[in-house]
Order: C-alpha cells, then sequence, then structure tokens
C-alpha cells in the first residue's frame, strides 16, 4: 500500500480543522440563538414588571392624593354640626349624632329587634301620640317568614306593627316622621279610626338591616 503524500496528509489535516471549526461554530450559533431566545424573554418579562411597576406607582400617587381628598370630605361630611335630618349633632333625640352614626344606624349589619323596638318607641313618641302596641319577632327567622314585600338588593327585611293613639294632627305627623328617618321603610297596611280629636292608627311595615359583608385581598401576578 502506496503511503499518503505530504499533499494530501495537509489537506486531510486541513480539512480536520474545518470541521473542528464548523463543529464550533454550529455550537457557538445553536448557543447564541438559545441565549438570544432567553434574553428576549426575560426582556419582555422585566418589561411587564417594569410597566406594572410604573402603574402601581402612578396609581399609588392617586390614591395618596385620594385619600387626602376623601379624609378632608369626610370629616367636612361628619363634623357638620347639623346632621342630615336637620338636627343638632349633640342633640338628645333619637336622630341626633353625627352623619356617620345616622349612615350606620340606617343599616345595621345584624339583626337586633330589641335596638329597634327601642328606636322606634322614641321615634313615635316624639310625635306626641300614646304607643298601646309595639311588636316584633326577637328571632331573625321569625323576621324573614314574617316578611312579604320585596327587600332591597342585599338586605333582610325585619317586620313590625305598631298601634298609637293622638289627636288628627299627632298621627298625621307620626306618618310623616317616617318620610324623616335616615332609616328605609316600608308600609305593608295601615288602619286609621275615631274621630279628628282621638284617632287611632294600626300600621304594619318593614324596615331592613343589611349583614355585614367580608373582602379577602388577594395577591396577583404578572402575565
Amino acid at each position: 500500500m502506496k503511503a499518503p503524500s505530504l499533499k494530501q496528509l495537509q489537506i486531510d489535516k486541513t480539512s480536520q480543522k474545518m470541521i473542528i471549526f464548523a463543529s464550533i461554530a454550529s455550537f457557538l450559533l445553536v448557543f447564541t440563538l438559545f441565549s438570544a431566545k432567553t434574553l428576549v424573554a426575560r426582556m419582555n418579562y422585566q418589561n411587564k414588571v417594569i410597566n406594572a411597576k410604573s402603574i402601581a406607582r402612578s396609581n399609588l400617587i392617586k390614591n395618596v392624593s385620594n385619600n387626602e381628598s376623601l379624609l378632608s370630605a369626610y370629616q367636612n361630611f361628619n363634623n357638620a354640626t347639623t346632621n342630615l335630618m336637620g338636627l343638632q349633632t349633640n342633640g338628645a333625640s333619637v336622630n341626633s349624632g353625627n352623619n356617620a352614626k345616622l349612615i350606620l344606624d340606617a343599616l345595621p349589619s345584624e339583626y337586633d329587634f330589641p335596638a329597634l323596638a327601642t328606636s322606634l318607641q322614641g321615634l313615635l313618641s316624639s310625635t306626641g301620640v300614646t304607643v298601646s302596641g309595639l311588636t316584633g319577632s326577637d328571632s331573625s327567622n321569625g323576621a324573614i317568614s314574617g316578611a312579604s314585600s320585596i327587600p332591597i338588593a342585599g338586605t333582610t327585611p325585619i317586620p313590625f306593627s305598631f298601634n298609637v293613639t293622638g289627636s288628627a294632627d299627632n298621627v298625621i305627623n307620626t306618618m310623616k316622621i317616617f318620610e324623616k328617618s335616615i332609616r328605609p321603610f316600608q308600609f305593608k297596611s295601615f288602619t286609621i279610626s275615631g274621630s279628628s280629636s282621638s284617632l287611632s292608627l294600626s300600621a304594619s311595615a318593614e324596615t331592613f338591616y343589611l349583614p355585614a359583608q367580608n373582602f379577602q385581598v388577594k395577591m396577583g401576578s404578572v402575565q
């Protein structure tokens, strides 16, 4: 067998180098493409994070400004010397007190008929009539079963009935005072009998309470 010539050895050696160089170039190309893809993906993610942080920062600045405005508006609303009912906030009547108290009393968060009965007793007596009967249910189950009207969305009705006696003007004022109450009332029926000097009013009505809501804050993720 004839030994390869020097020229042939040089060609083989050059071919081997070309193969090595081509392999290294292919590896570098694949590595570069993979790295570029990973880098682009990371850049896109970081851009989303930066954008989300920028939006959150802008919202936070707005919230701080709105919080100051809201606090100022609430203080002006709640510290007024005359409340929404036109009464002095430091008065002793049923509808006295600051506006925040009136709003909270308008729709309490739990069923409490004894408290309602006390409030109604004061409300009715303030018109000069004699309250001869004020009935309802001490149980929320009894209240729900006795309800007949369509309740305000999200609320639970509290049915009650009352009987009052007084002059015609006082009985008329009794009906008007419910219109001025901060608490919502719906009348189902009422009966008036007697004379102008002594009228008797029997009424069946409902008020409402709004069960307390529970809020949960959940953490989100950048998509």
